[in-house]
Formats: C-alpha cells, sequence, structure tokens
C-alpha cells in the first residue's frame, strides 16, 4: 500500500473491507492425506539425501551463504 502512495485512511479502509469481506466467505477446509507407497518413500528419501549434500557443498565451499536449516526441510518434506 505504501507503494501506491495511498493516505493511511484510505488504506485503512482497504484492509478493512477486504477483512470484512474474507469473513462472509469463510471457506470449509479439508485436508487429504494420501500416503506414500514404499517406492515413492524411497525417491523422496534419496531426493533429500541430494539436498542436503548439495546444501553441505555449498556450505563448505561458500561461507558467505546464510545456512539452511536441512530439519525444516525435511519437515516441510514431511519425512521428519
Amino acid at each position: 500500500m505504501t507503494q501506491a502512495h495511498l493516505h493511511p485512511v484510505v488504506s485503512r479502509s482497504f484492509h478493512d473491507d477486504v477483512d470484512r469481506d474474507l469473513k462472509k466467505r469463510q471457506a470449509d477446509v479439508v485436508e487429504i492425506y494420501q500416503p506414500l507407497t514404499d517406492t515413492m518413500l524411497d525417491i523422496q528419501t534419496a531426493i533429500l539425501e541430494c539436498m542436503e549434500l548439495t546444501l553441505s557443498e555449498i556450505k563448505r565451499s561458500n561461507h558467505y551463504v546464510r545456512p539452511l536449516s536441512l530439519p525444516l526441510l525435511l519437515d516441510l518434506a514431511g519425512a521428519g
């Protein structure tokens, strides 16, 4: 909103309108889980191993790169 150079009152009003509209149209969320087959799990494990090796190589060769958290990546992948 600051890039659009809108007055703070207009911006606040806009956000209030969006919040009100979103509350009117609450979506039903259904979480679906598809279990991995053994082959799918093997593929996922291989990909995560490649990611781990790649990250460790990046960290080793470039000390200016901010280290990434592999446990976070594993949690995101559902393998943790």
